[in-house]
């Protein structure tokens, strides 16, 4: 550490021109801060990034990082307490010191000081309070195999225009490959300095401004070239950490295959992805060395498979990468060598990157889709006026009818072809029999079950889709995942008294919606981050008095009056409730066309009435 007297630092207007009475200059790795002892002052960097480190006793450090102009002790020039944190010298850095002495009188004398210092305190309070996953960076490091190879560079602009999309904010794609033997992006760099010039430039912020204000009717994507050798260069590592400050996303396309140390900025990253290609695990194996002790974060994508990848097909990819999360890119490799934009990228692909971005900004959408007997034809227009929209569902669970659109769909099944199925299943729907298990027969309904699904199974849908049902014996609720679909679906889908309890595996099940009418809980369990529930409970008309209901309705009531109640609970638990204003009646029989169009139309309307919260909760909406 130097120590210099004379003095010439940029200090705010506010400060005295002797306040920084010293300026000390600090090496890489030299400790400025040390967490436990009194700071000698109140202290400013003034170049340079520093590290500050906080140490919680059975808990793993959180790190941060600092650049110029940011203050340091303050709490215990307030408190007279003991630094919380050691702050460490990550590049060559200048640190301007006032002693307690100075620093007092300075705030008697500046009351613009004190604004300043209290701001920063309300700040580092904010920050302690934080849950640990809040604090975690919005950085993501991803392998992308040789660097002669275009498809895992060209992967990485396509996800970071998708993330700049999605989130309306800003996006940086840092390119470390080096652009004589891959210029698959020079072309598209933005023309800002390379990583190691900015990691002690003060003006970096303006000059994320100044792109901004260019771009401004472009998606927010700035592209920036590093050094090959990062991994050896601090001020590179650290320069990561710093975009960070100033930018919304920040993602690493580094080369797989070097040989090189592991970054320090692998600690902070978010997710760590690895571009797979054919029987390439290079890229693999040094994202599994980065995202070592958090495996949750580790990701892999292949750039084969199908248009639309089925779970079961992804499955089998995530079984053969040793169980990895997967990402199928289809046509990745087409758009590479067309060097497609992400505006004329083929629908599978634009698709795929479009469920990644999402996945990795927190923004994943799933839909419960309630029970409601004839009323489910509003969740078909719900399910398309959302997709119109450019809201795609990424998770689905249903109850009752709300299983029978959610399984169709999931099964990539067009709006027309759900309506026509649901239409024809009224010639089936009414079949008197003897009412020893039921009023009405089942296997009518049955049989165009088993059509519909065509002998598929939940592994073959391509979004993930779960159907609830009560099991009988025991009053709980069950989640079917797995096996042929149309069964649990018309488990999921028998009113009871109505139609016939459905046997699976030995036991009894019944319509989903007599323990969970809307499904929020389950759908949160298979992943999603904002779910929207959709029921479909409407209060029942007034008796016509003197007349007795009839079997049926006395049944529809009893349902109906029990779910209001579990549906006030479910419905608590979404982000979003897409309510379609149905006619307020029990409909207990299939009136055809004229009853699907008008629920159809309620659907569409509904996801139009709440469109402002849809637009608070996805940015991809304003």
């Amino acid at each position: 550490m130097r120590e210099q007297m004379s003095v010439n630092v940029e200090s705010p207007s506010y400060c005295s021109q002797d306040f920084f009475a010293t300026v000390r200059e600090y090496q890489p790795g030299e400790v400025i801060v040390t967490q436990g002892q009194i700071p000698s002052g109140l202290l400013r960097l003034v170049s340079g990034i520093a590290r500050v480190t906080v140490v919680h006793e059975g808990g793993a450090p959180y790190m941060a990082d600092i650049g110029p102009g940011e203050w340091l002790g303050e709490v215990s020039l307030f408190t007279g307490g003991v630094a919380s944190a050691t702050v460490s010298a990550l590049t060559a850095c200048r640190v301007a010191v006032a002693s307690r002495t100075q620093a007092s009188k300075a705030l008697k004398s500046n009351p613009a000081l004190g604004c300043e210092l209290a701001t920063v305190l309300a700040k580092r309070l904010s920050q302690v309070h934080q849950p640990q996953t809040t604090r975690q960076r919005k950085l993501f490091l991803l392998y992308v195999g040789d660097a002669r190879q275009a498809v895992g560079l060209w992967f990485a602009y396509l996800l970071s225009t998708c993330m700049a999309r999605a989130t309306r904010g800003r996006v940086v794609l840092v390119d470390f490959n080096c652009p004589s033997t891959s210029p698959v992006l020079a072309s598209l760099h933005s023309g800002l300095p390379a990583l190691d010039a900015l990691t002690s430039d003060p003006g970096l912020p303006g000059m994320l401004d100044a792109y901004d204000d260019a771009h401004s009717g472009e998606h927010r994507l700035a592209i920036i070239s590093a050094p090959l050798d990062w991994h050896a260069c601090a001020t590179a590592d650290g320069g990561l950490l710093r975009l960070l400050s100033y930018c919304d996303y920040l993602v690493a396309a580094v080369p797989a295959g070097a040989n090189l140390p592991l970054p320090r900025s692998a600690q902070q990253a978010r997710a760590v992805v690895a571009v797979t290609a054919g029987n390439d695990r290079c890229a693999l194996e040094d994202a599994r060395q980065a995202a070592r002790g958090t495996p949750e974060r580790l990701l892999a994508v292949t750039p084969d498979g199908q248009d639309r990848p089925t779970q079961g097909f992804v499955a089998e990819k995530a079984s053969h990468l040793g169980g990895v999360r997967v990402h199928v890119m289809p046509r990745l490799r087409q758009a590479t060598s067309k060097r497609d934009s992400v505006h004329t990228t083929p629908a599978p692909l634009t698709r795929a990157l479009g469920r990644l971005a999402r996945e990795l900004i927190g923004c994943t959408v799933g839909i419960a889709l309630g029970s409601g007997a004839t009323k489910g034809f509003a969740h078909v227009g719900v399910l398309e006026t959302l997709d119109q929209l450019g809201v795609s569902v990424d998770y689905i669970a249903g109850s009752s009818v709300g299983a029978v659109v959610g399984g169709l769909w999931s099964l990539g099944r067009s709006p027309d072809e759900i309506m026509r199925w649901l239409v024809g299943l009224k010639e089936q729907a009414i079949r008197f029999t003897l009412p020893f298990q039921s009023l009405l027969g089942g296997r009518g309904i049955a049989t165009h079950a088993r059509q519909a699904g065509q002998g598929c199974e939940f592994k073959d849908a391509s979004v993930p889709f779960a159907a609830v049902a009560v099991d009988l014996e025991t009053g709980g609720e069950m989640v079917f995942r797995t096996g042929p679909m149309w069964l649990p679906v018309l488990a999921s889908s028998s009113i009871p008294g109505l139609y016939p309890p459905v046997q699976i595996a030995g036991r009894y099940y019944a319509d989903g919606g007599i323990v969970n009418p809307v499904p929020t809980n389950v759908v949160s369990t298979l992943g999603a981050d904002v779910v929207i529930a959709v029921p479909l409970c409407t209060r029942a008309r007034p008796l016509q008095k003197p007349r007795a209901p009839c079997l049926t309705e006395t049944v529809a009531r009893a349902l109906a009056y029990m779910q209001q109640r579990l549906n006030d609970q479910s419905v608590s638990q979404a982000a979003c409730v897409i309510a379609p204003v149905l006619d307020g009646g029990l409909t207990t029989r299939w009136r055809g066309g004229s009853c699907a169009s008008d629920y159809r139309n309620a659907g569409r309307a509904a996801v139009e009435a709440v469109l402002p919260r849809l637009r608070e909760l996805l940015p991809w909406l304003s």
